[in-house]
């Protein structure tokens, strides 16, 4: 039974510090600059009280970022310390909470893909694909195991160099389009922006559906991204009836 380094999960601490700090810095953006379009530019030259109706919101979104963000890390370091992948001699299999469990069979195998981030066993079919992470404290010895199996195929030097920083990059790029679209009155600029938003919740919508790794419950807890396509959606139809 191999099983995560406890001392490891500071690493991915780190990056989803990055990723939520991102995202707040993002959602401020957007919650100030609404904020400035819609305010009377009277309360600028007011008191600090009249300061108040506008500190608030901002306040409250900080507050909820911060308690959701130390709830899902807590989560996170118990999905870590969880983490059991079980290697045989024909078989491997993942277990994670709150996630199906997986076991693919030595004869489904078609490729093993190797970089940084460890280990990828493809099979005919995309959804079951299974990774075994570099950061396994017996990963030496599972990767010397799999290569029984198949010779693993190394990626590309440009792909392990990258790969770590796409998350950061589709990130700031979605929050930047979500930035714009709701800020623009201009009905170019809209559906420039609104578009991809739309395209890119949709792709990820079907994507984490049929997706066998994932529970249930998990799936069913992703329809509330049908709130958004619904405001992007009209927004987009009403820049398109209005155009100017």
């Amino acid at each position: 039974m191999c099983r995560f380094a406890p001392a490891g999960f500071e690493a991915v601490r780190k990056k989803l510090t990055l990723v939520q700090n991102i995202t707040l810095v993002g959602v401020l953006g957007l919650i100030v600059g609404m904020d400035a379009k819609n305010a009377d530019r009277d309360w600028l030259q007011g008191s600090l009280l009249s300061l108040l109706p506008h500190l608030l919101p901002i306040t409250l979104v900080v507050g909820l970022f911060v308690y959701s963000f130390r709830r899902g890390m807590r989560k996170q370091r118990e999905n870590w310390l969880a983490y059991e992948l079980l290697v045989g001699e024909d078989f491997v299999i993942r277990r994670m909470p709150r996630l199906s469990e997986m076991e693919i069979r030595r004869e489904e195998v078609t490729a093993i893909k190797q970089n940084a981030q460890g280990l990828t066993l493809e099979t005919s079919s995309k959804q079951r694909a299974l990774g075994v992470p570099s950061t396994l404290e017996e990963f030496d010895e599972v990767r010397a195991r799999l290569s029984e199996w198949m010779t693993p195929t190394e990626l590309g030097r440009a792909w392990r160099k990258n790969s770590s920083h796409l998350l950061y990059g589709v990130v700031t790029v979605e929050l930047a389009l979500l930035i714009v679209f709701f800020l623009s009155s201009q009905s170019w600029l809209l559906v420039c922006t609104g578009a991809p938003l739309f395209l890119g919740l949709v792709v990820c919508m079907v994507v984490l559906h049929r997706s066998a790794q994932l529970a249930r419950k998990i799936k069913r807890n992703m329809w509330f991204m049908l709130l958004p396509m619904a405001a992007i959606a009209f927004r987009l139809m009403e820049a398109i009836l209005n155009w100017r």
